[in-house]
């Protein structure tokens, strides 16, 4: 871990390894022999999911000396010995395991989703946490331990029952960030998160939240005995500073100002806002306080086009927190819009205390906690959630008599966090029993965490994330290349994709995280823990779409937490089509939706690309010719490839046509070729229609003689390498890769020419041993892993 200051407070920072998170994840189906680093890394969730298990039995059984608890510790020690007996066979033997095991492993998991889901754990990541913070804990000895949301209640009740054990009375406060069965989440997580909570909810000393509302559920859903203490989630009242930028100064107007402030997601009703400018007097403005790349901040601006109000919608990026409450009290309203979920009834945020902090009146949305605390303090009016035309209404009536929603002293301190922290050291008194300050003394400037970045990676070994998008699984097998070769910890980790292809990933993300805040803040935090360097692909940044998802919108970021960041580029994200449709047989010379779609992506990824100075990497060698880069090779797997049987070459070559892009690739010229062959009795054409799983892929590949990539494009690709490998005559048009053009052992052949070149290697077939062999040497020099990982050797600072 490491440590830095936060006032006089040390933060000390505790790497998360997720190994349990994917603990029933690393068996993909389509996954093929593995080394024994996957077959560690297999092994690593499970074990430790067990462990922290074990951890909290063990805990447990020190305070409750009960059949059932010494049962339980006995069964997870029986269970653990059990697994890793079988690992270490499974080591010795996992070649010949491999080859049984893969379709067990396939119907093992259809049988599990359908008959084990009801008693599998839904939130296995907890025991990550519990792992890794437990020892931390017990080593600390704190008198008070302050758990943090759900996530942590359990690693704090651990280490309690441990330190109560060694004679060490630690309390245990739960701060209960989130009303759990209001959160948007699938239904097993929050179902699991909600048994975590009530597994340790009875064990905590206090319970401590963000409403009264939220408080009076936790408190109905789990009985507790003692009522809870609402501690506003509020700013510190100094925090405000008399200079600097304002928001009717940089919009330059006398207008009435609408303010909206904070992060942007769909249940926080942003286009309501907007929307209400259609109702609004033309001299009224709407500011937005938020990321200008957010995709839903984004619509708004295409929104206030079509109502007509583009020139009264503003949109400004954050400002640092000590500048906060000046930045907006120049505004005359606040708005928080928010539409009804289960969580924004009872929710009390943070943009609300700002405003009052700021002495701004409040026109929220009749959201049950934000009516009451609106209408409780006489500081605003609350309209009816989604409607535009109420909104515009109630914001009249401010505009119309402000002075009735002024914000007193008094008010501007009870909700403020010097109040409020004079709440929780009443809570912490009470738990001790020992005299505590009566208030704290915090300024703002204290609140942000001192850390120096750049200390730290000199303190920390190389370690490697690669993602997030895993083209034909290159980064996982870029990771593992890069492991394998120079011995530096790497991971992969991807997007979830839906559809055949199921490319094996170390972690694989969902759609709803890779735009929850919650999580982009987590994937943070164990980058700049866990990692020194990191590779976006696709130009795609890798905090989920924080920002506007792109990797110049979020490198300030990555760069402030000690991150070296590189890029690597695919193919069709960058290969420019305007250049590219003045080349012979260009696939892009036909101006359709593809290629106006194409030309409108690359465009854009172009000019994400201009704004950052950064190492940029291509797969494939004549993409040199659309940016300024450096060739990484495709990786191949050659456990898969290389252990193809030889062709057969029987009385009737047959031919494979595999494309990932029918147009991109030329198929009709690949099509009217063969096919003419095979109406001649020449050849026979395997042509599958859809896209295919790797093992059938490479089935296909087994059964062909000759393997025809591209003939368009002007580069080999993935197929190209893999029928190589496979030692496969392969056919592709190579005018575009420049000095690989001598070496390469790949039959040359375009759209013109064809089928004269099928034609001449159907009449030499003594020559397509010798072209087998040159292909392998050729991926083992540039396609195995080796050539591509000591490419990365600069990027790693390991020259």
């Amino acid at each position: 871990g490491s440590t830095s200051e936060m006032g006089n407070v040390t933060v000390i920072r505790e790497p998360v390894d997720f190994k349990a998170h994917v603990k029933n994840g690393r068996i993909p189906a389509a996954l093929r022999p593995f080394n024994g680093s996957e077959l560690a890394a297999r092994h690593a969730g499970p074990r430790t999911y067990q462990q922290a298990r074990r951890q909290r039995v063990e805990a447990r059984a020190i305070e409750y000396q009960t059949l059932s608890t010494r049962a339980s510790l006995l069964w997870t020690k029986i269970s653990m010995r059990a697994r890793h007996d079988t690992f270490r066979v499974r080591r010795k033997g996992h070649v010949l395991f491999d080859k049984l095991g893969r379709r067990f492993n396939l119907t093992r998991k259809r049988i599990g989703l359908r008959l084990l889901r009801p008693f599998r754990d839904g939130v296995p990541n907890i025991a990550d946490y519990e792992k890794a913070f437990v020892p931390k804990l017990v080593e600390l000895r704190p008198d008070v331990i302050h758990a943090h949301d759900f996530h942590m209640i359990g690693a704090a009740v651990t280490a309690a029952r441990i330190l109560r054990g060694e004679g060490h009375e630690t309390r245990v406060v739960y701060d209960a960030h989130e009303l759990i069965e209001g959160l948007d989440y699938p239904k097993r997580m929050v179902q699991g998160w909600l048994k975590l909570e009530k597994t340790f909810i009875g064990d905590v000393d206090a319970v401590i939240g963000i409403s009264p509302e939220q408080l009076d559920r936790i408190a109905e859903r789990h009985h507790l005995d003692s009522p809870p203490t609402v501690v506003l989630n509020a700013p510190v009242a100094d925090s405000g500073h008399a200079d600097g930028p304002d928001i009717r100064s940089e919009i330059g107007t006398s207008g009435s100002i609408l303010l909206y402030h904070g992060n942007v997601t769909p249940e926080r009703g942003l286009s309501t806002l907007v929307d209400a400018l259609e109702f609004l007097p033309v001299d009224s403005h709407v500011v937005v306080v938020a990321p200008p790349g957010n995709p839903l901040v984004q619509e708004a601006v295409s929104r206030a086009e079509v109502i007509g109000a583009a020139d009264r919608l503003h949109i400004r990026d954050f400002v640092p927190a000590d500048q906060l409450l000046h930045y907006i009290s120049t505004a005359d309203v606040a708005v928080i819009p928010y539409l009804s979920t289960g969580n924004t009834e009872i929710a009390l945020p943070n943009k609300l205390f700002e405003a009052i902090q700021a002495g701004l009146p409040v026109i929220a949305s009749n959201m049950r906690s934000l009516s009451r605390l609106v209408t409780e303090f006489g500081i605003g009016e609350v309209f009816e959630a989604g409607v535009p035309s109420d909104l515009a209404k109630k914001a009249q009536l401010v505009f119309d008599g402000p002075e009735r929603y002024a914000v007193d002293a008094g008010t501007k301190r009870n909700l403020s966090w010097d109040a409020q922290a004079e709440k929780l050291v009443d809570v912490y008194v009470q738990l001790l029993g020992e005299d505590m300050p009566a208030t704290l003394h915090i300024e703002t400037g204290q609140i942000t965490e001192g850390f120096d970045g750049a200390a730290r990676e000199e303190r920390r070994p190389t370690r490697l994330a690669i993602g997030p998008r895993n083209m034909a699984g290159q980064a996982y097998l870029i990771a593992a290349a890069v492991q394998a070769s120079l011995g530096v910890p790497s991971i992969s980790f991807s997007m979830e994709k839906q559809g055949t292809f199921q490319f094996p990933v170390h972690r694989q993300i969902s759609g709803e995280d890779w735009h929850d805040p919650r999580w982009q803040a987590s994937q943070r935090e164990s980058l700049a823990d866990g990692f020194t360097h990191v590779i976006a692909e696709s130009g795609t940044g890798i905090l989920g779409s924080l920002n506007g998802g792109f990797i110049d919108d979020q490198l300030d970021m990555l760069q402030g937490d000690g991150l070296r960041v590189a890029v690597l580029l695919h193919g069709s994200e960058i290969r420019n089509p305007q250049r590219h449709r003045s080349l012979p047989y260009s696939p892009y010379a036909i101006d359709d939706d593809l290629t106006r779609t194409l030309e409108r992506t690359t465009s854009r990824l172009r000019r994400h690309l201009d704004r950052i100075d950064l190492p940029i990497y291509v797969t494939t060698p004549d993409l040199v010719n659309d940016i300024e880069a450096t060739w990484l090779p495709v990786v191949v797997d050659m456990a898969v490839w290389g252990d193809i049987k030889e062709a057969a070459q029987g009385p009737k070559p047959k031919i494979l046509h595999l494309p990932s892009s029918s147009r991109l690739k030329g198929s009709e010229h690949v099509d009217r070729a063969v096919r003419e062959l095979e109406r001649q009795g020449r050849v026979e054409y395997l042509r599958p229609d859809g896209p295919l799983r790797s093992r059938e892929v490479s089935s296909l590949v087994e059964q062909a003689d000759i393997v025809i990539d591209q003939l368009t494009i002007g580069a080999y690709g993935l197929m190209s390498c893999q029928s190589m490998a496979a030692g496969r005559v392969t056919v592709a048009n190579t005018r575009d890769i420049g000095s690989l053009r001598a070496t390469c052992p790949i039959v040359d052949a375009d759209p013109g020419n064809l089928g004269s070149v099928l034609v001449e290697l159907l009449d030499n077939p003594h020559t397509w041993t010798q072209s087998g062999r040159a292909g392998r040497d050729f991926v083992q020099k540039y396609h195995d892993g080796r050539f591509t990982a000591r490419t990365l050797r600069p990027f790693l600072d390991l020259d």
